[in-house]
């Protein structure tokens, strides 16, 4: 079975916003498709040392996506395939911002705070 490396990144977003998706890239053709392979996990530390599966990463990695401002990293993991290892990508550091305008989602609707 053949190894790669796959790169990942996400735009960060405000607090109180729909969260971003991420993207990978770098994958052998054959699985540029196959985006249901691919189990996204976030930390607030890029430490990716420990074990990692399908189903769960290290201690400290979730596929919980954050939703408070603040720092974080998300890794890609790509399941075992025909003829490729699982591989891991290295961790993409994105931010959640802080809400300063003072909108809030209510609902489905915005509101501004005054």
């Amino acid at each position: 079975k053949a190894d790669f490396i796959p790169k990942v990144t996400v735009d960060g977003w405000m607090y109180g916003e729909k969260r971003k998706t991420p993207v990978t890239t770098d994958l052998p053709e054959e699985l540029q498709a196959a985006q249901n392979q691919i189990q996204y996990f976030y930390s607030t530390s890029s430490d990716v040392s420990g074990v990692w599966t399908p189903e769960k990463g290290p201690e400290g990695w979730s596929k919980d996506v954050p939703t408070d401002a603040g720092t974080y990293y998300v890794a890609a993991l790509i399941k075992e395939q025909a003829n490729y290892n699982q591989t891991l990508s290295a961790p993409y550091k994105f931010r959640i911002t802080e809400n300063t305008y003072g909108f809030v989602e209510n609902c489905g609707r915005s509101t501004f705070i005054t």
